[in-house]
């Protein structure tokens, strides 16, 4: 954890990052939100971790980066890295929004269908 910490930490440090995180328990903790939400000024954003379908990174944006890597050919771990960091970079804002409008459309459906789970669907 420590070592996760410095490397929150320094990547913090870019003014304008935004940590978004699944909620699991490990991230909920009082000292563990008052470390992410100083480390991340500009905010922390939790996703439930029990409603893929409402969570904008597994509505899509995940598929896309999955996508654009495994196009490369990443033999090492540091290949892998290099590969995740461009994709990363190379995100346009419709990429982002397109997710972020599944991820919405999803929770309309789970309204319309009272609670039920539409990931699968």
């Amino acid at each position: 954890m420590k070592r996760a910490n410095t490397v929150l930490r320094r990547h913090a440090e870019h003014v304008g990052q935004i940590l978004i995180h699944d909620g699991a328990r490990i991230h909920t903790s009082r000292a563990i939100q008052d470390d992410l939400n100083r480390m991340f000024p500009v905010g922390v954003i939790t996703q439930s971790p029990n409603s893929p379908d409402f969570n904008a990174l597994d509505c899509g944006l995940f598929g896309i980066l999955e996508r654009r890597v495994s196009s490369d050919d990443c033999v090492t771990l540091d290949d892998l890295r290099t590969s995740v960091q461009r994709a990363w970079r190379e995100l346009k804002p419709a990429d982002v929004k397109g997710c972020i409008d599944h991820a919405f459309t999803n929770m309309e459906k789970a309204i319309t269908l009272r609670g039920a789970n539409t990931f699968k669907s």
